[in-house]
C-alpha cells in the first residue's frame, strides 16, 4: 500500500527554516548574504506584487534575471 506523502511547497520550506533559525544564511552571492527571514520577506513582497497585478495560483509567469539573490526572490515569490 502506498503511503501518503505530505505536500510541501517552497514557501512551506522557507517558512520552516525561518521558524528554525531566522537569521541563518539562506543565500550567499558574491559579497552579499541574506537570511531566511529576509528571503521570506522579499519573496512575500514579490508574491503580493504579482497578486496585485492579477496573477493567481496556476498562472504562468516568465522573468529574466541575472544570477543572484534577486533571482531566487522572484522564483520563490512566484511559486
Amino acid at each position: 500500500m502506498l503511503q501518503e506523502t505530505p505536500f510541501f511547497d517552497i514557501a512551506d520550506v522557507i517558512r520552516r527554516r525561518v521558524r528554525a533559525d531566522p537569521t541563518a544564511r539562506a543565500l550567499v552571492c558574491a559579497e552579499r548574504a541574506v537570511s531566511w527571514q529576509d528571503l521570506d520577506s522579499r519573496s512575500s513582497q514579490v508574491s503580493q506584487a504579482l497578486a496585485g497585478e492579477g496573477v493567481g495560483r496556476g498562472d504562468r509567469v516568465a522573468f529574466l534575471e541575472k544570477n543572484g539573490i534577486e533571482w531566487f526572490e522572484v522564483l520563490f515569490g512566484g511559486a
